[in-house]
């Protein structure tokens, strides 16, 4: 059953897979530097510290610190997906024709925002994609092994201290 649209839904929606389909172009941009940036991360900060702190909090360092470039990557991507956009409108002359358009200020609103939150997903997904396939994943059956991810629930708060 197809409902119809309104015109403040379909504006929102066109506004929204246009951010989209803008950052989706861009691919290198979007994809390849934040992979580029977290591959970085992983081998410096985990030869360089990972090399001199072992464990924190009974998690190996490299392992403690994805969560934190995951939720990094996230937010810069999430941030400079609709700073980018406004600004290149701006310097192509198109943000006149943005603001004296039908759509409201929070269409405009949602629909870059949306549209950052997809971006930032994106890169948060292959972002974490990236991080299992350089530290690879840990199994918590044996005792001895110190790897483990911090959000595995096999941990006692006992053995973590």
């Amino acid at each position: 059953m197809n409902l119809p649209m309104s015109a403040a839904q379909i504006r929102f929606a066109t506004l929204w897979r246009r951010e989209c389909n803008r950052f989706l172009k861009i691919k290198k941009q979007t994809i390849g530097a934040p992979m580029l940036e977290t591959f970085l991360y992983i081998t410096v900060f985990g030869a360089a510290l990972g090399s001199r702190i072992k464990h924190l909090h009974g998690i190996d360092y490299v392992l403690f610190v994805i969560p934190g470039l995951i939720m990094m990557a996230f937010s810069t991507n999430a941030f400079s997906n609709n700073s980018s956009s406004i600004l290149q409108q701006k310097f192509q002359g198109a943000i006149q024709d943005q603001l004296s358009s039908p759509a409201s200020p929070a269409e405009l609103l949602l629909a870059f925002s949306l549209g950052g939150f997809m971006r930032g997903l994106t890169v948060a997904i292959l972002t974490f994609i990236v991080s299992v396939i350089l530290v690879g994943p840990r199994s918590n059956t044996s005792s001895s092994s110190s790897r483990r991810w911090p959000w595995s629930a096999s941990s006692s708060p006992s053995s973590a201290c």
